[in-house]
């Protein structure tokens, strides 16, 4: 499945076919829906299926595109949680001991800004903001 979430993040960065931002994301929706249903149902990832779950009104293209840019993926495959799930969300590790998570929407909505290397949160929740700065005026105390 990774191979299958590289050429789907592959696709989406070429000029050609670039989305409205609405559209991409309905169309990261409805994947992790139908991934996350064939997991369920402990069924396989038909790629004819999802390459027209991906887009409607083109169902053959991403396909296509998997098979033009040489990706090795079968025409069925077992679904990977662990991939499927960086469709809605985005975890990892920052720097020292800072972990960070959040929905790939909060990126769309601008709640959450990349400026180079550093991860900016617009409007941090009022409990959030108390919490810091009780960390730091500990801190200082100290």
């Amino acid at each position: 499945m990774q191979i299958g979430h590289d050429a789907r993040n592959d696709r989406s960065r070429s000029p050609e076919y670039a989305w409205p931002r609405d559209k991409a994301r309905e169309a990261r929706q409805k994947t992790f829906e139908y991934c996350q249903e064939k997991t369920r149902n402990h069924e396989e990832i038909n790629l004819e299926a999802l390459s027209g779950i991906i887009n409607d009104r083109a169902p053959d293209e991403f396909r296509s595109f998997v098979r033009d840019n040489g990706y090795q993926l079968n025409d069925e495959f077992a679904p990977h949680p662990g991939t499927y799930k960086k469709l809605q969300r985005i975890t990892g590790k920052a720097s020292g001991n800072i972990r960070v998570g959040f929905d790939v929407d909060d990126l769309v909505q601008r709640r959450i800004c990349l400026d180079g290397s550093n991860l900016i949160i617009q409007s941090a929740s009022p409990a959030l903001v108390e919490q810091i700065e009780q960390a730091l005026a500990d801190d200082d105390s100290e």
